[in-house]
C-alpha cells in the first residue's frame, strides 16, 4: 500500500494484488446478508 491507501494491481497474473484476510473480516462483521439470483422462466 502506498501512502495514499492505494494498491497496485498485477498485470501479469491474475487477482487484485492482496490476500483477503476472511478470518478477521468475519470477525469484524456485525451482521451480513447473502443475496441470490432468481432463475429467468424461459418460453
Amino acid at each position: 500500500m502506498d501512502a495514499e491507501g492505494m494498491v497496485p494491481v498485477p498485470r501479469d497474473r491474475p487477482g487484485i494484488g492482496v490476500e483477503v484476510d476472511r478470518d478477521r473480516i468475519d470477525n469484524l462483521t456485525a451482521r451480513s446478508q447473502e443475496l441470490s439470483a432468481r432463475a429467468l422462466a424461459t418460453t
